[in-house]
C-alpha cells in the first residue's frame, strides 16, 4: 500500500482515486470492518464532512466510529495506521461539497 498523506503530482487523479478506493476496500477487507466503515460510507463522509467546522460533521463522525471500531478490533498500532492512512487518501484525493463553489 502506498502513502497518501504524501502529494503525488506525477499520476493522474483518476489512477490515484482508482488507487485509494482498490487499497480502502482491500483495508476493510483486511480488518472485516463493519459495512458503515465501507469505501462508499467514507466518500460520503469526506463529500459532506464539513472540513470540521460544523457541529454535525460528518466525516468526523464517521472517522471517530471508524476509530473506535478499529481500536477495538487491533492490538497493534501499526494496523490502526494503515486504517487512518486510507482514511487520509480519501479525505485528500476525493472532492468535498463545500469546496466545488471556492474560486481563486
Amino acid at each position: 500500500m502506498k502513502s497518501y498523506t504524501i502529494p503525488d503530482f506525477e499520476t493522474d487523479i483518476n489512477t490515484l482515486q482508482a488507487n485509494v478506493r482498490r487499497d480502502y476496500e482491500h483495508t476493510v477487507k483486511r480488518f472485516n470492518l463493519p459495512p458503515e466503515c465501507n469505501f462508499e460510507h467514507a466518500l460520503t463522509a469526506v463529500r459532506t464532512g464539513a472540513l470540521g467546522t460544523a457541529q454535525d460533521d460528518t466525516y468526523k463522525q464517521f472517522r471517530d466510529r471508524l476509530l473506535d471500531y478499529v481500536a477495538s478490533a487491533v492490538d497493534d498500532t501499526a494496523d490502526l495506521q494503515e486504517v487512518m492512512e486510507m482514511v487520509t487518501g480519501v479525505w485528500n484525493h476525493f472532492p468535498h461539497d463545500d469546496l466545488t463553489d471556492y474560486h481563486l
